[in-house]
């Protein structure tokens, strides 16, 4: 089972596939501006346990394990393709590294879809509703950021 964020990034999706809680804390703490930690470490949430698992979901996962196992093959052709010196055995290499590219491009297609395809089988908002801060201003823009403010202070106000 991939795991799940719900707010693991600031903006755009409202969930985060496949990283742990822990290496998403890891990359905040190390890679974000320390005036944002606090409010997306208060926001962040592993949901995994919580979000419905159906049908929807299993071909995520699959989605998901098929995109890994093209990246796999990516890295693998291109190694082969970097250690080539040959001019005829770096062709070859090459055009298994094209076809890999497709094979991960669809992949990675086919993962979206199956994303979309899974969010859309419940509904997100009154997920959210309920597993998230009252305060949480995520829907006024796809963004923890929406009013603007990146402290704390956000979650302590008195909603409208």
């Amino acid at each position: 089972m991939i795991s799940i964020l719900m707010h693991g990034h600031h903006a755009g999706l409202l969930f985060t596939y496949g990283i742990t809680y822990a290496d998403r804390v890891e990359d905040i703490e190390v890679r974000k501006p320390a005036k944002e930690r606090e409010l997306r470490l208060a926001l962040m949430k592993d949901v995994t346990s919580l979000v419905p698992h159906n049908a929807e979901l299993t071909a995520l996962d699959q989605a998901y394990a098929a995109l890994d196992q093209a990246d796999a093959a990516w890295e693998k052709a291109y190694t082969a393709w970097a250690r080539a010196m040959a001019y005829a055995a770096r062709k070859k290499a090459d055009a298994a590294r094209k076809k890999a590219d497709a094979a991960v491009e669809k992949a990675d297609a086919a993962r979206e879809k199956a994303r979309a395809t899974y969010e859309a089988s419940f509904d997100v908002v009154a997920f959210h509703t309920e597993h998230c801060h009252p305060n949480c201003r995520y829907f006024e823009g796809n963004t923890i950021f929406a009013s603007g403010d990146v402290s704390m202070a956000v979650l302590q106000r008195v909603p409208a």
